[in-house]
């Protein structure tokens, strides 16, 4: 299964994000800001992602179809 690893600053509550008619997010909606990512990955490969990010509400997720809904994120807030 192939997954894919997004880093989002939202105000919205983890797993609430509003889905379209293809059991994904829109990454360039109101309320999102996709700081950064890596590209769908297949099992077995590794990706690394590092960040400086500014204060504030963020989302770990992945954005295969069906895979937020499924569970697969993560909420944590960055303080100053």
């Amino acid at each position: 299964v192939q997954h894919e690893f997004l880093v989002v600053k939202t105000d919205i509550a983890g797993g609430e994000i509003p889905l379209n008619e293809e059991n994904r997010f829109d990454e360039d909606a109101e309320g999102l800001e996709v700081i950064d990512e890596i590209p769908e990955w297949k099992p077995g490969e590794i990706g690394k992602l590092s960040l400086e990010l500014a204060a504030g509400k963020y989302q770990l997720l992945c954005n295969i179809a069906g895979h937020y809904k499924a569970g697969m994120w993560r909420e944590f807030e960055v303080v100053s």
